[in-house]
């Protein structure tokens, strides 16, 4: 499929065909689904750039989809809807719309809403710091020299924020102490496997403490691996 794929999941048509009709105009391709229990798993399979959802579907409750998407992706979603009322529009928003746009409403809207949507989050990845490394809930900003896990900033030393890079570059691969201590120690220092043992245990402390769960696991006779 084409990165500009749109996914319209509706079940009328009419405004199905006429929505397609005016955003294929502006280069984009088109998917429509009628039903929405296909949704999730064709979202899944081609990862569109953006779906248009209608909430009143013959077979699924476009709010269950709405909520079930936001499980796995942050797809931009626009609610495309009868229902007008201020708890519906809410409901929507909460469950992680980004836009809830009440019928009838002009095809014209739709695409301008569309791109803005679109301007918007194509704006957020392209100021998104590029010299990161992220594993699970682990955002390391190398510039920064700093490590945020679930948005909360924690404090490393420098040897164990290296350490940690080190393993968040390359999750599941084991690496042997000897290893850790040629990128760590790149100077002709003398250290012993009891000192990186040392500050491989101080910083798997701080990740259990910030993530409830460990982290860093020892596989006998090989080294460490970040899970």
């Amino acid at each position: 499929m084409t990165d500009q794929t749109i996914v319209i999941v509706e079940d009328e048509h009419k405004i199905a065909t006429v929505l397609k009709k005016y955003l294929e105009h502006e280069g984009f391709h088109i998917v429509i689904l009628e039903e929405g229990q296909k949704a999730i798993e064709t979202i899944k399979e081609i990862d569109p750039v953006l779906c248009i959802l209608d909430l009143m579907l013959p077979d699924v409750d476009g709010l269950s989809i709405c909520s079930s998407l936001r499980e796995f992706s942050d797809v931009p979603i626009i609610i495309l809807t009868q229902k007008d009322h201020e708890e519906d529009k809410l409901a929507g928003l909460n469950m992680g719309a980004d836009d809830y746009i009440c019928k009838p409403v002009g095809p014209r809207e739709i695409v301008a809403r569309v791109h803005t949507i679109l301007r918007r989050t194509h704006r957020r990845e392209d100021t998104k710091p590029t010299n990161t490394i992220e594993h699970d809930n682990i955002v390391l900003m190398l510039d920064q020299f700093e490590c945020y896990i679930s948005g909360k900033l924690i404090e490393l030393t420098p040897l164990e924020f290296k350490m940690l890079a080190t393993f968040a570059s390359h999750p599941k691969k084991v690496f042997p102490r000897e290893k850790l201590m040629d990128i760590c120690y790149q100077s002709t220092r003398v250290v012993s496997n009891r000192t990186i043992d040392t500050h491989i245990k101080n910083l798997r402390k701080k990740l259990l403490t910030a993530m409830g769960e460990q982290k860093i696991v020892s596989i006998y006779g090989k080294g460490y691996k970040l899970i």
